[in-house]
């Protein structure tokens, strides 16, 4: 039982919005409804599935500094952060559908990092190093995610996990390397 957690996904889509006596009141709120864990999404984007650049929207992704504000809000609220980067598609198409290269995951290598560096700087309890990225977990790229978990884990010493796509958790091939598997379990309830 003292291991449940009530937690709450919390986003913006606003480089600044993070920052805001708006996004403070709400964090607020959410305390008193005995929320413990936030998970703090900060979202990059490529332009579609086969794009290798990923990059930060000066309108759309939040600031280190607004990201940084509401971690220091959350703890001081009591409650416990996950970081949570998040590539997203500019032409809407989900993120399961990016096909991996080579220089793609040195870009989501360089990416992730920056959010490993920020969770370390700021004693972020929980890291999750990549969402619903169906494409890239399977074996073939293996090497990558043990690389970049390496990497990681010179940087910033808290728990590691990512968060599965419903229909790929079974195919994910570093689980082990993690501290806790995640699972975004939307699956279907009707045929």
């Amino acid at each position: 039982r003292t291991e449940f957690q009530k937690g709450v996904n919390y986003t913006s889509w606003d480089k600044k919005e993070l920052e805001s006596d708006a996004s403070d009141i709400s964090l607020i709120y959410l305390s008193r409804l005995g929320v413990g864990h936030i998970a703090l999404m900060a979202v990059y984007y490529q332009e579609n599935a086969e794009s290798r650049k990923i990059y930060f929207d000066e309108k759309k992704s939040a600031s280190d500094e607004a990201l940084g504000h509401a971690i220091n809000i959350i703890h001081s609220l009591g409650m416990k952060v996950m970081l949570k980067p998040h590539v997203d598609l500019a032409d809407e198409d989900a993120r399961t559908n990016i096909i991996p290269g080579e220089e793609w995951f040195g870009n989501y290598k360089e990416f992730v990092l920056h959010y490993a560096q920020l969770a370390a700087a700021y004693n972020v309890e929980l890291l999750c190093i990549g969402t619903e990225l169906s494409n890239t977990t399977v074996s073939t790229w293996n090497e990558k995610w043990l690389d970049i978990i390496r990497s990681i884990r010179q940087i910033y010493k808290g728990a590691l996990t990512y968060a599965a796509n419903w229909d790929e958790y079974e195919t994910v091939s570093f689980w082990n390397e993690l501290d806790f598997i995640g699972m975004d379990a939307y699956f279907p309830l009707t045929k």
